[in-house]
């Protein structure tokens, strides 16, 4: 099946550096979401949700540049955590280390 073959496997060859920054990136994207969760819930009009969203957006894309991530990185790991057991399993451990 030539066509198939030439699909390439998600990257997950990640350093070890790098599933540490998202980790720390991660509890922080976290926390960022949490306040603005409730917030947004509060929006008293489409707009101001909308405002809200994007300000909420700008913040977990500082936390994750301040780890020294591209926001295309971040969601490369997040989404080869999702399909790999390994990876999801190491990233727990390192998000345990930066409670």
């Amino acid at each position: 099946g030539g066509a198939a073959q030439q699909e390439q496997p998600a990257h997950t060859d990640f350093s070890k550096e790098e599933l540490e920054s998202f980790a720390k990136a991660s509890l922080e994207v976290e926390r960022i979401n949490e306040k603005w969760v409730a917030q947004i819930a509060e929006a008293t009009s489409e707009e101001e949700g909308k405002q809200m969203r994007d300000q909420a957006v700008q913040e977990m894309s500082a936390a994750i540049k301040d780890e020294g991530l591209t926001v295309d990185t971040y969601n490369s790991i997040f989404a080869a955590a999702e399909g790999n057991p390994e990876i999801a399993s190491r990233i727990k451990d390192y998000r345990e280390q930066h409670r």
